[in-house]
């Protein structure tokens, strides 16, 4: 079994400013993809929407009653870094520590707030150096209002 990741520096807040230009790209298409409404759809986040962005994607279903979340894609340029494909995995079975606590308060205040959130985050992939990490979080629905699944775009800041 793959090595759980545990960054050592975690954080989230709403606040939207990136040293990352493509993270402002992200957040201009799900603006784009919400149109009239509250929230856009899962389909609107098509791969040709997200063409310039598919490495550094991931996507993740969201269950209610109880709150879980799985991850239905993990961009091929992460999995690459940190030495992992988590697609598939439950948060739970990803994740471990610190890493799950603070990721998975991200998530559950995503599907409450229904806004995109910024993390930023301090990883050590196996046998690599600290890496820097900005995050985009943003919350998709199909009817509009209840988040079923999230989209993050991940930049990594010292490669």
């Amino acid at each position: 079994m793959a090595q759980k990741i545990n960054p050592f520096k975690f954080g989230f807040d709403d606040v939207m400013t990136f040293s990352a230009p493509e993270l402002y790209e992200m957040l201009d298409i799900w603006k784009e993809m919400c149109g009239e409404r509250a929230l856009p759809r899962r389909s609107a986040m098509s791969p040709l929407v997200l063409k310039d962005h598919l490495g550094w994607i991931v996507i993740a279903k969201v269950r209610h009653d109880p709150l879980s979340f799985q991850f239905t894609l993990y961009g091929t340029k992460i999995a690459e870094i940190v030495k992992r494909d988590v697609t598939g995995m439950y948060l739970e079975e990803a994740f471990s520590g610190e890493a799950l606590r603070q990721t998975w308060a991200m998530g559950e205040r995503l599907v409450l707030e229904k806004r995109p959130i910024r993390m930023h985050s301090t990883v050590v992939p196996e046998g690599m150096e600290f890496l820097n990490v900005q995050t985009i979080f943003l919350p998709l629905s199909d009817d509009g209002e209840t988040v079923d699944a999230l989209l993050a775009r991940q930049a990594f800041l010292n490669l």
